[in-house]
């Protein structure tokens, strides 16, 4: 269902009219929890990029902040729909509103295929070439700033729900807490832990389990908790080594950490509160939630309007794997022996199965060597295998992946920079996280032993499992 707000953008050229960049990415896939843009469109935009911001230091933190206006917006759409009696709703009327939430998911994720590229350009590449140039000036008080630089702007909502419950656990230590309490914060963080249609809202049952956890780690565990979760502050103006283009690259660095993950926890929220919506659309068309969100918009307004126009077999295939494959002129959605076929042909060949270390980014370092047993997790429904004390290896991470993140001793993933999910979540959960491997899922296997220096980013396989 999301596929729709980005071909909706990029038909428009919305790029063009809101950030005033005319290029228009030309391939864009996704699949296996990854995405991808053609080398063609990586090399322009970066060099789009690289331009702009060597003209206009400005230029990352104008980007987030227009960003973070239409996220709001979204947020504001939601709660002025979420209480709506949709079964006196006409199918009219649901087409139209459908539409606006459409519109509002393309503006908040402006043109993804678009927002990969920069976000992966100032994540990946601009960022290391900015890190030396500020390990240059400012020598010992290097890491001062770049702690600073790579704490968003605002806590994440994961972040947000996590201090309120500590507080909540400190407010009523050694009492019983009022059933309302505990309610009231489900109500208001249901959306954490959902990951766009999948995952389930946060219950009072949930938060009842988590603050028994937090009780029998003691009053000194609250305190530092909080502490640590708060933002650091720092006046960069004091560092007079540090140019006007150094101090706008790290605001622009630290609204685009909060903006970056904020687009995501504004679509959970925008989809959780609005379940009864989507519930009413799949019981008019008589077929179920998940069938419902493997459809297109035009799918869906089509079936409103004539009847079901999708056979449920594809649906069923579409919701249990499938492939996105944007270009100028179409979009395919590949399932079943199309998707098997195409993965044959794309994945890589020849990769070295002796590899014994893979090296990455340090997202969040300790002070010691972490070892023990991995456990890969392919996608979303594998997250409630994962066990207390094993390392979690996967492709990259979402909010959905948090209770598996909250009980490993280290995080390797194969995508990400330092302002991806697993970077920001791990940071503030405090384990250990080398992002960025590339090739970790495929080298490793459930129940490898492993080493893993997250001082140094470096990951070595002891022995096969």
């Amino acid at each position: 269902m999301m596929i729709d707000s980005i071909r909706t953008k990029i038909k428009k050229d919305y790029f063009k009219k809101k950030y005033g960049i005319s290029y228009i990415v030309k391939n864009y896939a996704q699949f296996d929890g990854s995405r991808w843009i053609s080398e063609e469109d990586y090399s322009a935009i970066f060099k789009i990029l690289k331009n702009g911001i060597k003209n206009n230091p400005k230029l990352l933190y104008k980007l987030a902040s227009k960003m973070e206006k239409e996220e709001i917006k979204s947020l504001l759409l939601t709660d002025k729909y979420k209480s709506r009696n949709w079964k006196k709703v006409t199918n009219k009327e649901i087409i139209v509103i459908l539409e606006k939430f459409v519109a509002s998911q393309g503006r908040v994720w402006p043109v993804s295929s678009w927002f990969y590229g920069w976000y992966f350009f100032f994540d990946e590449v601009f960022l290391e070439l900015f890190k030396k140039n500020l390990e240059e000036k400012l020598g010992n008080n290097f890491n001062k700033v770049w702690e600073y630089l790579i704490q968003p702007e605002k806590l994440i909502y994961i972040s947000r729900e996590k201090m309120a419950l500590l507080k909540l656990a400190q407010k009523f230590f050694g009492k019983k807490i009022p059933q309302r309490f505990i309610e009231e914060h489900a109500k208001k963080f249901d959306f954490v832990g959902r990951y766009y249609f999948w995952g389930k809202g946060l219950t009072a049952e949930q938060v009842s389990r988590d603050l028994d956890k937090i009780f029998c780690r003691g009053k000194e565990y609250i305190e530092k908790s909080i502490k640590e979760l708060k933002l650091r502050k720092l006046d960069i103006d004091k560092f007079e080594k540090l140019s006007p283009s150094d101090k706008w690259i790290i605001k622009g660095y630290k609204k685009m950490g909060h903006v970056s993950n904020a687009g995501d926890e504004v679509t959970n929220y925008y989809i959780q509160r609005m379940t009864p919506f989507f519930n009413e659309i799949a019981k008019r068309l008589g077929i179920s939630y998940e069938e419902l969100v493997s459809m297109r918009v035009e799918e869906i307004k089509k079936s409103l309007t004539n009847g079901l126009c999708v056979s449920r077999k594809i649906l069923n295939e579409r919701y249990e794997d499938h492939a996105l494959i944007l270009t100028l002129d179409n979009v395919k959605i590949l399932s079943g022996k199309e998707l098997r076929k195409f993965k044959g042909q794309i994945l890589k060949k020849g990769l070295e199965k002796e590899t014994k270390e893979l090296r990455g980014g340090v997202a969040y370092k300790n002070n010691e060597v972490i070892r023990g047993k991995i456990k890969i997790i392919e996608n979303d429904n594998e997250v409630s295998l994962f066990k207390d004390g094993y390392i979690l290896v996967t492709k990259m991470t979402n909010p959905n992946y948090l209770p598996a993140m909250k009980r490993s001793k280290a995080i390797i993933t194969d995508e990400g920079g330092m302002l991806c999910h697993a970077a920001i979540v791990s940071r503030e959960l405090k384990i250990p996280c080398i992002i960025g491997t590339k090739i970790a899922t495929k080298v490793l296997k459930d129940g490898d032993l492993v080493e893993v220096d997250a001082n140094n980013g470096i990951v070595k396989l002891i022995n096969n499992g």
